[in-house]
């Protein structure tokens, strides 16, 4: 005869016991998964940000500087068939034959070439230009103009002095957009790879910071430009990042000194330190054309600055430099990106050698202006790439 099992009752407590672990397990298991959602949104990822100077457009040999702007104005006016040849005088104590600077629709009332030095002089009264040629002289090339245009503000507080000042750079800023204009309708793209490894470095398939993992790959890789140029950038950014990153997507370009032949960017020259004692005293003069040319006041032209800032709040930023020397004249912008909480590192690729490398180096540890910050954020100099052209 078969034997009945006779199930002993769970008593209430146990019941309440088991139904509790159950309960805390199910909230547990909740809370995790919750913690790393939560961990996954708030998390901001990383992005490249490259930084672009002229140094860019100069190692896909591309005459931009300013002497190449200076040379062309000599050789275009020497040359020009259409610009008669007049005697002017005194210059040096003597007379000699010249010709007016016409350009496309642009006369120079400042600056006139004299045919037999083959050289710019002033022909009127100057300031900035009469400062500038004298630079050239002692340092044989046409130096920082943004710098120049500052120190004769500084040391000329009249404010027709100012007025004149302000003016003789708008010249000079025409001058120099009529001819990137002419120079950027003669870029070929086909140059991209063939001058230089720029593109190698910009379009490396490897993204990853070293003996880190797959997690530490950069979500985004965007553009921060100095140059009004941007045919070249643009190919390589539309053309070949996209190919070796394997995906289609796209990087924001921000030409923060304007573009050439945009309205809605116009191109800003001037100088851009407003934390400095100078700034304060001419800021006290209570003058618009004091403070006229200074890219602090420029910015607001266009939407690109807060584009910039809304980079920088995004996600945790690794910044690397082309061609940008990070002088005093982008102090202001520069102090903004450098010294932002999401920047943790700043790569410098360098041309040439070391001491290109470590110019920069001084030339930002002015801008940051705090050294253990500086030598946190600053790549050292083997992880540095060197801008071979």
């Amino acid at each position: 005869m078969r034997k009945l099992t006779i199930l002993t009752p769970i008593p209430r407590v146990v019941k309440l016991q088991l139904i509790m672990r159950n309960w805390f397990c199910a909230i547990s298991i909740e809370l995790k998964v919750i913690t790393k959602i939560m961990a996954k949104s708030e998390s901001k990822g990383k992005s490249k940000l490259f930084i672009i100077g002229n140094g860019f457009d100069i190692a896909f040999k591309q005459p931009t500087r300013y002497d190449d702007l200076m040379n062309y104005i000599v050789d275009y006016t020497i040359n020009s068939e259409d610009n008669p040849i007049y005697e002017f005088g005194p210059y040096k104590g003597s007379s000699y034959k010249g010709k007016h600077i016409i350009i496309g629709n642009i006369k120079s009332e400042f600056i006139k070439v004299n045919l037999t030095e083959k050289e710019i002089f002033c022909a009127n009264k100057s300031f900035f230009f009469s400062e500038l040629i004298k630079n050239r002289k002692i340092n044989n090339n046409w130096g920082n103009i943004e710098s120049i245009y500052y120190e004769c503000l500084r040391n000329n507080s009249l404010r027709n002095n100012v007025k004149l000042i302000n003016e003789e750079l708008d010249h000079l800023k025409e001058l120099l957009l009529y001819y990137l204009n002419e120079i950027e309708k003669k870029v070929s793209i086909n140059i991209l790879h063939s001058v230089n490894n720029i593109e190698h470095i910009i379009c490396s398939r490897d993204w990853r910071i070293k003996n880190l993992d797959e997690t530490d790959m950069f979500d985004s890789i965007d553009f921060i430009t100095f140059n009004y140029t941007s045919k070249i950038l643009k190919a390589i950014v539309e053309m070949k990042l996209p190919i070796t990153r394997g995906v289609q997507f796209k990087s924001e370009i921000i030409h923060i000194h304007g573009k050439l032949n945009d309205e809605t960017n116009p191109c800003i020259v001037g100088y851009g330190d407003d934390n400095s004692e100078v700034y304060k005293n001419l800021e006290e003069r209570l003058d618009y054309d004091c403070l006229r040319q200074f890219k602090t006041k420029q910015y607001l032209k266009s939407t690109q600055y807060h584009k910039l800032l809304g980079l920088l709040e995004k996600s945790e930023i690794h910044i690397e430099l082309i061609g940008h020397s990070c002088e005093m004249c982008d102090k202001s912008l520069l102090k903004t990106i450098f010294t932002h909480p999401n920047v943790k590192k700043i790569k410098i690729d360098y041309h040439s050698n070391s001491d290109n490398y470590f110019k920069t180096v001084h030339n930002i540890s002015k801008i940051i202006e705090d050294n253990i910050s500086l030598r946190e954020k600053l790549e050292p100099f083997p992880n540095c790439h060197e801008i071979k052209y």
